[in-house]
């Protein structure tokens, strides 16, 4: 149970972390093709293999995705959801060869963004995994096998659709070793409570159907997820909290810049100097006891802090985690407030209301798949008799 960086060069192994694994984009490996040898030399990779971004435009498409093996191009995508013989030759196989060509640590499935749980393309994203796990048994591969979850918070607004999406995808359980999950346009600060409770949800019934997860992009909501059993979770250093298929037509989304910092006690970033007249102090390695100064130690500072964090939580008992995440958030709520009257920071602690509402729900829970699809089950009926 760990925090993974999404990293994009090679400056982050001067960070001083110790990291489970961390994750690289597809198309920054023919992007920057020295990165990948240099961290891999030190640390696991997972490959992102992007699938998702094939329904992009070819005009809006970077020159490096473009070179991907299986960057099907804009005219012929169509033929993925008809012609499941494209579908292996053209997807399917060059992703999976990709993966191991280049020694990423999971072989992930291919996978699009699905929006309706009614959709063809969800219907299609589980075709790609029995694509996938019939194809690694005829070739066998030596690490484990992922499918991903690639949702619109839309469907995290009902707990019917979540759990269709959690059964659905739990029928080929006996062939992967795990899911990650990739919350479309998820934004952990502005996101409802039916959102944010039925993603903690999804997490849950993987995790006592006894399946790894992993969750990335997501910041420090990712903290709460971890508490309730999420193997990792995963987000860019200094930025990239979260993925939209929205955000690749209009060319990604903005640099964060070296006016901000990441406050951990609050789980978000805020304006560096009025931090520091806040009388904030660090102990990571980066801020030597004061607050980091400079962009560089601004990024280490973020990468150190996540991961100091998330090893909390993973030296502890599982019992121990939700009640230990639920203090944090406690604290947390306070310190917004306080900087609120210092007039820097959240203009309010609501997010962080969410969030403990979560906590509070996720320790009542059950502990045991059976347990769950009975909550689950009332659940529905519940919501069936209103």
């Amino acid at each position: 149970m760990s925090y993974i960086p999404i990293v994009k060069d090679s400056v982050f192994l001067d960070y001083g972390i110790d990291t489970p694994s961390v994750i690289i984009h597809a198309s920054h490996i023919l992007w920057r093709p020295n990165v990948l040898p240099a961290v891999a030399e030190r640390f696991p990779v997972i490959i992102d293999i992007e699938t998702n971004r094939l329904v992009t435009n070819d005009a809006n498409r970077s020159d490096s995705f473009k070179k991907l093996p299986y960057a099907i191009n804009e005219a012929e995508f169509p033929k993925i959801f008809s012609d499941s013989t494209f579908r292996l030759q053209q997807l399917v196989e060059p992703v999976v060869k990709f993966q191991t060509d280049n020694n990423s640590s999971l072989i992930l499935a291919p996978y699009l963004m699905v929006s309706d749980w009614r959709s063809r393309a969800f219907s299609v994203n589980l075709e790609l995994i029995a694509d996938v796990v019939n194809h690694t048994e005829r070739h066998p591969v030596e690490v484990p096998l992922f499918g991903v979850i690639n949702i619109s918070c839309d469907i995290f607004r009902s707990a019917e659709g979540t759990t269709y999406v959690k059964d659905r995808y739990l029928e080929f359980a006996d062939h992967l070793d795990g899911y990650v999950i990739i919350a479309d346009d998820f934004s952990e600060r502005e996101a409802d409570s039916n959102n944010l409770i039925n993603f903690a949800r999804l997490v849950h019934g993987l995790v006592t159907a006894g399946k790894k997860v992993y969750v990335f992009p997501v910041g420090g909501f990712g903290l709460v997820l971890s508490a309730i059993g999420a193997e990792h979770y995963g987000s860019g250093i200094f930025g990239k909290e979260t993925s939209s298929v929205a955000m690749f037509d209009n060319g990604g989304g903005r640099s964060r810049s070296d006016r901000w910092i990441y406050e951990p006690n609050i789980f978000t970033y805020v304006n560096a100097v009025a931090l520091k007249r806040s009388g904030y102090t660090c102990s990571c390695d980066a801020c030597g006891g004061d607050i980091a100064s400079t962009l560089p130690l601004k990024k280490r500072h973020d990468a150190l802090i996540r991961k100091q964090l998330a090893d909390e939580i993973a030296s502890l008992n599982p019992e121990d985690r939700l009640p230990f995440v639920k203090e944090k958030l406690e604290t947390g709520i306070k310190l917004v407030r306080e900087y609120e009257r210092l007039d820097f920071g959240p203009k309010s602690a609501y997010y962080l209301e969410k969030w403990l509402a979560v906590v509070d729900a996720a320790m009542n829970w059950p502990k045991s798949e059976e347990e769950d699809d009975e909550l689950l089950d009332a659940l529905l009926n519940e919501i069936d008799e209103e």
